[in-house]
């Protein structure tokens, strides 16, 4: 077997200098973001800092320990890891420059707090390098205060935690390593049942993450949704887990009959959809002590508001079928319209809906509705003229869906098709419709339901049909303000998977067998390149050898706070029933956007041939 080459997974948030149970502390995307004030207790712990006793001026937050940034630079002033501090008044900004000696400004190592104070949200803007980077951090009395794990993962030297002798050691000498972290490079871990475990640790703050498939980061700790096989009885075992980061355990929230389409994180709140009983249910799990309870039979979740704590979902066949709303744990339900609209996109307070009540026989189109998000002013915005006439090669009929929908400045663009076959191959093509409904119109025919907006082009994959590159899947764009001008993006991005913060996000190999996830800088106007550096995050190589490998694809390429989540799947097959299309290995994943970091979130061998 080929095992993979980053075995040895380092975590990259496990940041608390504290006994056995951590908290769950939120990720921010900026200093402060998400974060409340907080009451801060002098740290009792004794601090060595390469061999000598240090006495700090050192706070505990929510079972964090925090140093005043000016006083560990100083201690560390000299060492192999020492850093400069920097202040810009004019841009509220805090620079920290790695590699350079510390000038002091006096106040440094000024006593020891010997009660409890109040701990204020950092909203300076944190840059380490020259580069704007993401800190947890707070101010106490005019002094900013920072996680230690944070530094030291930060500037690379060693922090360790004594619990049987309280005491914390700070090496400069060694480089940065994951609290729980043995190198035993298995991170997969042995699933336990959350009832045995004790209370699950308590997030902090109510930041959200979520990255629109199973899978979630809230604070230091993944949850996510895993088939596991259980050789003794032959038989898989399903359900929602929670696994913190350098811990080698996962540990099940919620046994479920399938897996999970969807999990979502507000507050103390995991809503999950579960197959249950013939239908999809909507469990609602307390990640604070672990208890679940069902809410209601749903057909699938729709949206969620964070910002309203709302959820839009729709409810099967049971009576009350139609398109609902409630508030996130499930109360305050209201219904909004009948099944036959289904809902597709929410902007403000606006819904958009399609008409889905075909009656078969003839050809139907799409149809797209607006609503106001309580239900009111339901009314038809346009209809999405047929693309039929060019997919006559294709041996197109059928019935018409919107399948995504983006907004832009002026216009709404969506892709419109139908998905036909065995392999559900999908026939249709890219339209848009003015905002007030006064024009609908089609763009051009593509092979993919998805499509990705950025700074003012329309990124989608599709077959090249213009020299050198004819005949070659892959990513293309197209200016929105002047849909005339179509550019191909290269043969080595293979397949694009996401755009976000200026980059691309796609597959770089066109063999399925050698799929590599990778990044770059977008082209800036046309026929102007982006950067040709681009940034490798996963290569099938660092994936298991399989016994039936087939190919390799990435789900769910998410892009958030400085990192990037993804899911890979392994397609496998049997040689008895020549059928190559079963799920042999599916793992969830996080890395750095710097390509550092690689996090195994959980695996799962599917198909244990």
């Amino acid at each position: 077997m080929r095992r993979m080459k980053y075995k040895t997974i380092t975590a990259a948030i496990t940041i608390a200098i504290v006994a056995f149970i951590l908290p769950c502390a939120s990720i921010l995307s900026s200093a402060g973001a998400g974060m409340s004030a907080a009451s801060a207790a002098p740290t009792a712990s004794t601090v060595v800092v390469d061999g000598r006793d240090i006495v700090f001026d050192a706070y505990n937050i929510a079972g964090y320990n925090y140093f005043k940034l000016r006083d560990l630079a100083l201690q560390l002033d000299g060492s192999p890891k020492q850093f400069a501090v920097g202040w810009d008044e004019a841009g509220d900004s805090i620079a920290i420059t790695s590699g350079s000696g510390y000038v002091a400004v006096g106040g440094e190592m000024m006593g020891k707090g010997a009660e409890a104070k109040l701990a204020a949200p950092t909203s300076s803007k944190i840059f380490l390098d020259g580069e704007q980077t993401w800190f947890e951090a707070y101010i106490i009395e005019g002094n900013n205060y920072f996680k230690l794990r944070d530094i030291g993962r930060a500037l690379d030297f060693g922090v360790d935690w004594d619990g049987d002798r309280d005491m914390i050691t700070i090496d400069t000498g060694k480089g940065y390593t994951e609290e729980g972290d043995d190198s035993s490079g298995d991170n997969s871990g042995k699933a336990k049942d959350s009832e045995s475990q004790g209370p699950l640790p308590v997030p902090v703050g109510n930041t959200i993450y979520n990255n629109g498939g199973a899978v979630v980061q809230f604070g230091d700790c993944f949850y996510f949704s895993a088939e596991e096989y259980d050789a003794q009885s032959e038989s898989y075992k399903y359900g929602i887990y929670v696994r913190r980061e350098g811990d080698a355990e996962k540990y099940r929230l919620l046994e479920t009959e399938w897996m999970s389409d969807h999990i979502y994180i507000i507050d103390d709140n995991l809503i999950a959809t579960n197959w249950l009983d013939q239908h999809y249910a909507m469990h609602r799990i307390n990640i604070i002590n672990g208890e679940a309870d069902l809410q209601f039979f749903v057909a699938s979740i729709n949206h969620v508001d964070y910002e309203a704590r709302e959820i839009y979902y729709t409810k099967p066949f049971l009576g009350d079928e139609g398109l609902y709303k409630s508030n996130f744990d499930g109360s305050g339900e209201h219904f909004l319209c009948h099944v036959k609209y289904e809902f597709i996109h929410k902007e403000g307070d606006v819904i958009y809906l399609q008409d889905i009540s075909f009656d078969g026989g003839a050809t139907h189109y799409a149809v797209l509705y607006t609503m106001k998000s309580d239900g009111t002013g339901l009314a038809k915005l346009a209809e999405i003229p047929a693309l039929h006439d060019d997919l006559e090669e294709y041996n197109y009929s059928g019935d018409d869906y919107i399948q995504h929908m983006e907004l832009a400045p002026g216009w709404i663009y969506m892709t419109v098709g139908n998905h036909q076959g065995s392999a559900g191959f999908f026939f249709g093509g890219l339209a848009r419709v003015r905002r007030d409904g006064s024009a609908a119109e089609w763009i051009m025919a593509l092979e993919s339901t998805e499509f990705f907006i950025m700074d003012g082009w329309l990124y989608y994959n599709a077959t090249s049909d213009e020299p050198p590159n004819e005949n070659v899947y892959g990513g293309q764009r197209i200016s929105l303000g002047d849909l005339s001008v179509k550019e191909y993006l290269g043969s080595d991005i293979y397949s694009l998977l996401n755009c976000a913060g200026g980059r691309l996000y796609y597959d770089g190999s066109l063999d399925f067998d050698t799929s590599a996830l990778r990044s770059r800088a977008a082209p800036g106007a046309p026929g102007t390149p982006g950067s040709a550096e681009d940034v490798l995050l996963f290569d099938w190589e660092w994936l298991p050898e399989f016994e039936h490998f087939y190919y390799s694809y990435f789900r769910n390429v998410q892009p958030d706070g400085g990192y990037v989540f993804f899911t890979i799947y392994v397609k496998g097959y049997v040689d008895q029933d020549g059928w190559r299309g079963h799920d042999e290995y599916v793992a969830h994943y996080r890395v750095r956007a710097d390509g550092t970091g690689l996090t195994l979130i959980n695996e799962s061998n599917i198909c244990p041939w």
